[in-house]
């Protein structure tokens, strides 16, 4: 497709997934759906596209595309920092990802999931910025009890 906004309509009325599919159903495992956005629908496209890759060369991430930026002060976090230093922070962060830890947090998490529910139901009548909302509960509830800085 030449632009977005065809998908966008179709995404706002709840219909991006048949739009897709019947594109699919046309033109076959590979539909361009947006200038720059390729749907794929084989059973080995996503272990093509984001497996492991060896010692090829890895192409530069798009921070724009992603919607971040480089740090001003020039530290890059798990998500701006090229792949040596990625696979560093992947390292020392993915204890925490684990299903068992994950586990224990189970019951952490839920009573921010529960203070966020009550207080939207409190404040329904009034128009809500739910962004401010999120940033709450992942900024309260990513405060995992393990960790020191919070």
């Amino acid at each position: 497709m030449a632009t977005r906004l065809p998908l966008i309509r179709k995404s706002i009325q709840g219909h991006s997934v048949k739009l897709i599919t019947q594109l699919h159903e046309q033109y076959g495992p590979v539909v361009r759906i947006a200038p720059n956005e390729l749907s794929y629908i084989t059973a080995t496209a996503w272990k093509t596209i984001y497996g492991h890759r060896g010692a090829a060369e890895e192409m530069p991430k798009n921070l724009k595309g992603a919607g971040l930026t480089r740090p001003p002060n020039g530290q890059h976090g798990v998500l701006t920092a090229d792949r040596e230093n990625h696979a560093r922070m992947r390292r020392l962060i993915s204890h925490a990802f684990s299903e068992k830890a994950l586990r224990e947090q189970e019951g952490f998490l839920q009573q921010y999931v529960d203070l966020l529910i009550k207080g939207l139901k409190e404040n329904v009548a009034a128009p809500q910025n739910l962004v401010s909302w999120y940033n709450w509960y992942g900024t309260n509830a990513g405060c995992f009890s393990w960790w020191q800085g919070c």
